[in-house]
């Protein structure tokens, strides 16, 4: 979590505070982190994480943004931003697809 906070640092994202949610609260089995945080200005920030070698696909995306309206739901949040942090390739049509769905996608 430190090396998060540092690297939302760098991007000029500052948090109050940051909590990582369960997988398991949400009947998650993939290998993605979730972080709710909020910033110095009281929004909310919904943060996925997602570090591996294979690349990130449109049919994966769909399913992040998925289970990020699962979170929103079960949470009865607003949040203000939807950050997507990705260690690994990502394909141009998933590129598209999260800017579409409104998504901050840092590589």
């Amino acid at each position: 979590m430190k090396n998060l906070t540092e690297f939302l640092l760098k991007k000029s994202i500052i948090c109050k505070k940051l909590e990582k949610l369960e997988n398991r609260k949400f009947n998650i089995r993939k290998k993605i982190e979730i972080y709710k945080a909020v910033t110095t200005k009281s929004s909310y920030i919904l943060i996925f994480y997602i570090n591996r070698k294979s690349r990130i696909s449109q049919k994966e995306i769909r399913l992040i943004d998925d289970i990020s309206i699962k979170v929103i739901e079960q949470l009865n949040m607003v949040f203000k931003n939807k950050i997507l942090i990705i260690d690994s390739p990502f394909c141009k049509k998933a590129q598209i697809l999260s800017k579409e769905l409104k998504w901050k996608v840092i590589n």
